[in-house]
């Protein structure tokens, strides 16, 4: 369960606030001052929400992204560091096993206010009939359609599925990893953040077709998906994606790291990095999550009060 402390949901969502606290030494307790992206981001710009986030930094791990978010920054403190799922890996010694195989088939996933339109049946039967993506192989579904009930209609179509668990648990990077690392292939007909962090970790991950229709049942998603659509950026680093990473390509591995090195910045994994980062953390602390330790204290007390008072 999310500690009570947490001050910003998006720097502890998808497993990043453990891999925070890991990489930089701190307690579970600690607020982290900071807001940022939650997960490999192409987006040229900084969305609505985090230019109306309440801390100053924000913290990206795309050297791309970082260039173009630095020539309009919305009045934040843009601080590229390397992503910390990666040095939470490295800081724990997680490493491919050498036992490791089969493919793990990553399901296209959903929002809560989106429905997806996928041809499942073709899309795996696809990838299970390509040699090129060995058995056993193992469905992960992501949180949101394992509540709308993708995962039991494709466990009774005799498929293994796997998911990770909540995003918003701790567990989650563990429970990522300790499958990954299992495994030696990836596939996705739309790949996520899963992309970079099986490709860094040593596995195979490869990109193939599927038609998939997206419908969005709030129109703040459809407007931001509209904007995404527009975003030179964006479009720029998933036709560099594509090219280097679909099955029917010819890219090289030495490509394929160089690219994975920069939206990771890997170039950042530095002890040196980790220790200003830390306390530049440190020193935003105070400024940052005291008030806000305050105002959720005077809102708990005035709970409490409430609740003395009620007969």
């Amino acid at each position: 369960m999310t500690h009570p402390l947490h001050y910003c949901w998006v720097t502890e969502a998808n497993g990043l606030g453990p891999a925070y606290r890991t990489w930089l030494g701190l307690p579970d307790g600690l607020p982290l001052p900071f807001y940022g992206d939650h997960g490999v981001c192409y987006l040229g710009r900084l969305d609505t929400s985090e230019l109306s986030s309440r801390p100053r930094i924000h913290t990206t791990w795309g050297r791309s992204r970082e260039a173009q978010l630095r020539r309009d920054p919305g009045g934040k403190t843009i601080v590229r560091i390397p992503c910390p799922w990666v040095m939470y890996r490295r800081m724990l010694g997680i490493e491919r096993q050498p036992d490791a195989r089969g493919t793990l088939i990553f399901m296209p996933h959903s929002l809560p206010n989106t429905e997806l339109e996928l041809a499942l049946e073709d899309y795996v039967g696809r990838v299970v009939g390509d040699p090129r993506f060995p058995a056993p192989h193992t469905l992960v579904v992501h949180p949101h359609d394992m509540a709308k009930g993708l995962g039991e209609r494709l466990e009774a179509s005799g498929w293994n599925v796997h998911c990770f668990g909540s995003a918003r648990e701790p567990a989650f990077i563990a429970n990522f990893y300790a499958t990954a690392s299992r495994h030696t292939h990836a596939v996705s007909c739309r790949p996520g953040s899963e992309l970079h962090y099986c490709h860094e970790l040593g596995l195979v991950y490869r990109q193939v077709d599927g038609t998939i229709e997206e419908r969005s049942l709030d129109e703040r998603i459809a407007t931001t998906r509209a904007l995404q659509a527009q975003d030179a950026l964006t479009a720029r680093l998933l036709d560099r994606q594509h090219l280097l990473f679909h099955a029917d390509g010819t890219a090289s591995d030495r490509e394929r790291d160089a690219f994975v090195a920069d939206t990771l910045s890997l170039d950042l994994a530095t002890d040196a990095v980790r220790r200003d980062f830390r306390a530049l953390v440190l020193e935003r602390l105070l400024p940052e999550a005291m008030p806000w330790l305050f105002e959720v204290g005077g809102r708990v007390a005035s709970r409490l009060r409430t609740g003395l008072q009620t007969p």
